[in-house]
Order: structure tokens, then C-alpha cells, then sequence
């Protein structure tokens, strides 16, 4: 959401959260999908987008950071057992994705939240990596209000070290 606030002047933005059924209930998925009106990227960008320390424009007033947010995202979600990619062209925008493997609970068709599926018997932590002080104060607050233990990180070299 902050990658595509920062690159999208005039538009829209547009959050999705799907739950997709598999054929055998170990094989569901839960997607998110962040589409944005903004900058367009070429193939060879979208390839490389996900390489460390990598950013489409050192040039644009926009790209702060060192290009280390969807390094991490990219790996944290393949150790999850998921993917994560991205769709760009001029005429759409951007549509940036990720899937992971969603377990249902006996007697549960589809999720209601994914809060609810969790193992209680298997304590976790969330790490959240972000530089601005504001995105942290809303993430922090949704983790404290479901009683989700994390620790926030404001760097990448912070995030790696944690």
C-alpha cells in the first residue's frame, strides 16, 4: 500500500483479498491483490523489481528507500510456501500480488479472518519492516487490536538483523 500511495499521483488504489478454493482443502490459497493507477513498469523492471537494492527510478522524487521492501516481501513469502509477483502495463497500472497456502479448521468452509485459523498452540511473531513513523502507528494498532505479538523493524539491514 505505501509503494503504491508513493507512485500513484492521480487514480485510484484498490486492495482485494480473495480466498481461492483448491481441488483438495492442503492446496487453498488466500491472495492479495494491490492495484494502483500509477507508474507502469517494463517487463525487464518487473523482473528485477524483486532484486536487492534495486529501484525502476534512482531519478524520481518518489523512490526513497533502498530498495530492499519487496526483496524481503519476495522472500518472506516464498518461505511461507506462497509467490509473490507483479503485473504492469500503460493502459492498467500496476498490480502487485502475493499467494499463500491457506489451512482450513475442521468445519470451515471458507475463512471468515485469517486471525481466526491460527494456531494458538504455536506462538508467532510478525516482523514489520517500514520507515514511516504514520504506516507503522496503523499496522501496530491492527497487530495490538488482535493481539498479534511483532517486532518492527525501520531499515532493511534492521529487518535482516531481526
Amino acid at each position: 500500500m505505501s509503494n503504491a500511495n508513493k507512485f500513484t499521483e492521480k487514480g485510484r488504489i484498490e486492495v482485494r483479498m480473495l480466498y481461492l478454493p483448491g481441488a483438495r482443502a492442503e492446496q487453498d490459497l488466500l491472495r492479495c491483490e494491490v492495484h494502483d493507477d500509477g507508474v507502469a513498469m517494463s517487463p525487464m523492471q518487473q523482473k528485477q523489481l524483486f532484486d536487492e537494492y534495486y529501484q525502476v527510478s534512482k531519478r524520481d522524487p518518489n523512490s526513497r528507500g533502498a530498495g530492499l521492501g519487496l526483496a524481503i516481501c519476495s522472500r518472506s513469502i516464498k518461505l511461507l510456501g506462497g509467490r509473490f509477483g507483479v503485473k504492469s502495463d500503460k493502459s492498467h497500472g500496476s498490480c502487485f500480488w502475493l499467494e499463500i497456502p491457506f489451512v482450513r479448521g475442521k468445519g470451515v468452509e471458507a475463512p471468515a479472518f485469517v486471525h481466526d485459523q491460527i494456531s494458538e498452540t504455536r506462538p508467532f511473531s510478525i516482523l514489520v519492516v517500514e520507515d514511516n513513523p504514520m504506516n507503522q502507528k496503523v499496522i501496530t494498532a491492527f497487530l495490538n487490536k488482535l493481539q498479534i505479538d511483532y517486532v518492527v523493524a525501520e531499515t532493511g539491514q534492521q529487518a535482516l538483523d531481526q
